[in-house]
């Protein structure tokens, strides 16, 4: 178990140096390669975009994390189980533990689909997985714009960073910068349930 691998090309592993629990788990290491939505109880994604009549400004409201969907998890434990069938593995016995990493700043930025970006809010995470952070940020009327098409699907309008440090055995910290496109977030043709005008 000495190669790392992606799943969704934003979760890799490797094995750590621990061996299998009481409980007879395997214990991996993971890091996540983008941050992903807060989800309530229903899944679906806590955000919304608070518009405020014609040419006026507008609120943005919503929770993101720095963690792999449930999705990719289960997709992972799969394929670890796949790799490795000398190990006799299920996907109940694989404990996926994340990296030690310190996250500095969580930043919200805004762009105009041509691949520049202006910094909108910077905010502190949780300070433990899965780094949780929360943003209430006021938008001016062609930023409002550029969110509602982030909403609908169109990339590099919205994306949210978290930048910090993970920990390497022996080989010290090195800098990390996770970033996230919001035009990912939610599926196609829901942007609606998201976005709520108020005269």
């Amino acid at each position: 178990m000495k190669s790392n691998f992606r799943i969704d090309g934003i979760v890799f592993i490797r094995r750590r140096h621990l061996v299998s629990g009481p409980e007879g788990a395997v214990r991996f290491l993971l890091r996540t390669g983008r941050a992903c939505s807060e989800r309530d109880p229903s899944g679906q994604a806590v955000l919304t975009l608070w518009l405020f009549g014609q040419n006026q400004s507008s609120r943005l409201q919503f929770g993101v994390q720095w963690t792999a969907e449930q999705s990719t998890l289960q997709a992972l434990a799969a394929e670890i189980v796949r790799r490795y069938p000398e190990r006799k593995l299920t996907a109940a016995s694989i404990r996926l533990m994340p990296a030690q990493v310190d996250i500095d700043s969580v930043t919200l930025a805004i762009g105009d689909g041509s691949g520049t970006f202006a910094d909108l809010q910077s905010v502190r995470s949780s300070g433990y997985p899965p780094f949780s952070a929360l943003f209430n940020t006021a938008l001016t009327s062609e930023q409002s714009g550029q969110a509602t098409a982030a909403l609908n699907g169109s990339p590099d309008r919205l994306t949210v960073t978290y930048r910090g440090q993970v920990q390497r055995s022996g080989q010290g910290a090195a800098q990390l910068a996770a970033t996230a496109d919001l035009s990912r977030w939610l599926p196609a043709g829901t942007s609606a349930n998201y976005i709520r005008s108020i005269s």
